[in-house]
């Protein structure tokens, strides 16, 4: 019971801290500066096995049309079990082609990129980027 309470914790705090400064969108072409990236939500408490979502989310960004990022985590407490594009690029674009999006889990955590594919006009506003599925191990 302590270990599950305890495991609890831990990720609870480990999801806090991914929602300060792990998510780095790197490739964000004009954004305003007033643009937010962050984790929603900032916490969850789950016992070991649990599976649970995760959206990375952005705020008040001006011409998005690309993104790329990395989410880190602890292996040993977490496992990504699936990575999803979000409605953000994907149902903004005017692009007729879409979007190109991919993700991979590596050592040190989840890296994605999304492109509108070709020369469009960026998405304006606020809404997910992309739904990551963990469970606690």
């Amino acid at each position: 019971m302590e270990a599950k309470i305890a495991s609890g914790i831990v990720l609870m705090l480990l999801l806090a801290n991914l929602s300060m400064l792990t998510y780095a969108a790197v490739g964000i072409a004009g954004a305003s500066p007033q643009a937010h990236i962050y984790v929603d939500p900032k916490g969850i408490i789950a016992d070991i096995g649990d599976s649970f979502t995760i959206d990375i989310k952005i705020q008040d960004v001006l011409d998005l049309f690309q993104y790329s990022g990395r989410l880190r985590f602890n292996k040993n407490i977490l496992e990504a079990t699936s990575i999803e594009e979000g409605p953000f690029l994907k149902e903004g674009t005017t692009s007729p082609s879409g979007t190109f999006f991919q993700a991979s889990v590596d050592s040190i955590g989840v890296h994605v990129n999304c492109v509108t594919i070709g020369s469009y006009p960026g998405v304006d506003g606020a809404r997910a980027h992309n739904k990551t599925a963990w469970v606690s191990v």
